[in-house]
């Protein structure tokens, strides 16, 4: 399992969030972390990975933002994600993802 699973519960994924606006997206970003904290234009997006980091971070958040962005280069990965209809599926693919080699 990589690291991204790892700190991604299936109770953290979000499918068909209806946000026409920027605003409207980090509005609803903001909710869901105020949820579980205690625990562009109109164009559709097609996926969106948020990382929150503290305030007095290492650099572990650079090297996850790195393993997202290896993940979302991928063709196959972005088609299957476009493609999951639930939490869980969404969970399995970034559980399942091996790094390409290089």
């Amino acid at each position: 399992m990589n690291r991204i699973a790892q700190l991604l519960p299936e109770a953290n994924i979000v499918l068909g969030v209806e946000a026409g606006t920027k605003k409207r997206l980090f509005e609803q970003i903001a909710q869901l972390f105020e949820q579980r904290a205690q625990l562009p234009r109109s164009e559709v997006l097609a996926s969106l990975s948020a990382l929150l980091v503290p305030e007095k971070a290492t650099d572990e958040h650079l090297q996850l933002l790195s393993e997202l962005a290896e993940m979302f280069s991928e063709q196959d990965f972005r088609d299957h994600i476009a493609a999951a209809t639930d939490a869980a599926g969404v969970h399995r693919l970034f559980h399942d993802w091996v790094p390409e080699p290089q």
